[in-house]
């Protein structure tokens, strides 16, 4: 979100309400734009791995990791796969940016959060986090079919021209969910060493024989 807001102060005429976050990853300075879209994906497949260690047993966990990586990899391919150009023919390049990184990416990230929120509904300790990844994947559901509706020239709801405010607060609400679970996830795991780490020194200290009570 950094590297767009940079991108998009960088370019000259270019609307933050209006247009695509996707405009500024072809162009002057698109190398920004893409290069943040590739390590983001990479950083959403890593989180996956860390996810999938840190975060309790649960029914699915196994798919909704592979979900988390997929959403990565989709991810990054839109800054592999810029979008052709407004003025141009359609390319095979451009249709793999739409598809593989808004739709897969997005709908392989939806199906997560929904797993990933029944799962913990059902840990001990975990069901007030339960409801976070939910709610996220109900507005990401909801902000995908606004941004469609608004960047749509056929919509009436085009002319309001607040298409691109509407992908900027989808990209931004997933975003704030990676960041809230990971912190979660690794104050959690802190958590947990260090509470392993004093029983074991009291477990030592109890079986260690004293030099009084030596014979």
């Amino acid at each position: 979100m950094t590297a767009a807001l940079v991108s998009g102060l960088l370019r000259e005429g270019y609307s933050f309400a209006a247009q695509p976050i996707s405009d500024l990853g072809i162009g002057p300075n698109a190398w920004i734009m893409n290069a943040s879209l590739i390590s983001t994906g990479l950083l959403a497949v890593i989180f996956a791995l860390g996810f999938r260690r840190l975060l309790p047993r649960l029914p699915r966990k196994g798919l909704a990791t592979g979900l988390l990586v997929t959403f990565g990899l989709c991810f990054a391919a839109a800054g592999i796969f810029p979008e052709p150009s407004p003025d141009g023919p359609v390319t095979i390049a451009g249709i793999a940016h739409f598809v593989l990184g808004f739709f897969i990416a997005m709908s392989a990230l939806t199906v997560a959060l929904f797993l990933i929120a029944s799962g913990l509904r059902k840990q001990r300790g975990w069901d007030r986090h339960a409801s976070y990844p939910r709610v996220t994947a109900w507005l990401v559901v909801a902000l995908i079919l606004l941004t469609q509706l608004f960047f749509n020239r056929s919509s009436p709801l085009f002319k309001l021209g607040i298409g691109g405010l509407m992908e900027w607060t989808l990209f931004t609400t997933w975003s704030i969910w990676f960041i809230v679970t990971g912190l979660t996830l690794f104050r959690r795991g802190t958590r947990n060493t260090r509470n392993s780490s004093s029983a074991l020194s009291g477990t030592t200290a109890a079986v260690t024989p004293t030099k009084e009570g030596a014979p």
